[in-house]
């Protein structure tokens, strides 16, 4: 049956996107200190949004291009921004758009990452 979830129930949908960019943390300690240079990730970006039912009412596509569109064409150049911040800036974004976030995770080249998630209520 296809119509609105239960209450009971929470349904989501998420899509992954790899996208190339740089950033720098310039407070980076004495050991890490190559990290306060501009440096190149291939940043693994995976937004989740939750659904009302279960016939599209999210199409992958459209979250996908929206989320490459705050990204930009190319290298983004992040700045100092850590995972953490890129993560909660698409997730704003998300939800300004109208989507009902619930996570965003910003890893850098497969090795680890961040996770923000807004509490739904």
């Amino acid at each position: 049956m296809i119509g609105k979830l239960d209450r009971a129930t929470r349904s989501s949908i998420w899509v992954d996107l790899l996208l190339p960019g740089f950033h720098r943390w310039p407070a980076a300690p004495p050991n890490r200190d190559h990290l306060a240079y501009r440096h190149r990730h291939h940043f693994l970006i995976r937004a989740e949004v939750m659904v009302e039912h279960h016939d599209r009412d999210v199409e992958f596509m459209s979250l996908t291009e929206d989320v490459t569109h705050w990204w930009g064409a190319g290298d983004r150049e992040l700045g100092e921004a850590s995972c953490e911040n890129v993560a909660e800036q698409i997730g704003t974004d998300l939800r300004g758009l109208g989507y009902s976030a619930i996570s965003v995770s910003v890893a850098v080249d497969h090795e680890g990452g961040a996770k923000v998630e807004w509490v739904t209520k």
